[in-house]
């Protein structure tokens, strides 16, 4: 795990659809100079009660591939009026079908594991280092 993350915000999305508006936000975290994870960041922005977190760590250099990544998902919740981290399983995740996030890890098989500190510590960063993350955790502690 490289001792200093930096959160770079990439892009954004919003579709429209019949049960509201549908945001998503995506980035890279590096270690270095190198690329260590990219993430994604999806909620309803209609009736915003939940936010799905993807991170897939790994190597992410010209030249890798999948089979050296893991996808992790977490929900992101208000609890007790703050915003709370739960690790799911990411193969029910609304990006289970985007192989080059690499394996669909579980929430059984990440829990407790090096995995886990390294995505929680980036979950940290994006919420301190990205500003779109930063004023959806407000909207969700208000």
């Amino acid at each position: 795990m490289p001792s200093q993350l930096h959160i770079e915000p990439s892009n954004d999305s919003r579709h429209e659809r019949p049960d509201g508006t549908w945001c998503t936000v995506w980035g890279y975290v590096y270690g270095g100079d190198s690329a260590h994870a990219v993430y994604y960041v999806r909620w309803n922005d209609s009736a915003l009660e939940e936010v799905e977190f993807i991170v897939s760590v790994g190597e992410w250099s010209e030249g890798s591939g999948p089979a050296a990544r893991s996808c992790v998902a977490a929900l992101g919740k208000r609890y007790q009026g703050s915003l709370s981290f739960m690790l799911v399983d990411a193969g029910d995740s609304s990006f289970n079908d985007q192989a080059f996030l690499g394996a669909m890890r579980s929430a059984a098989e990440v829990r407790g594991t090096a995995l886990a500190q390294d995505v929680f510590r980036i979950l940290d960063e994006m919420l301190a280092q990205d500003e779109r993350v930063a004023a959806l955790r407000a909207r969700l502690e208000t």
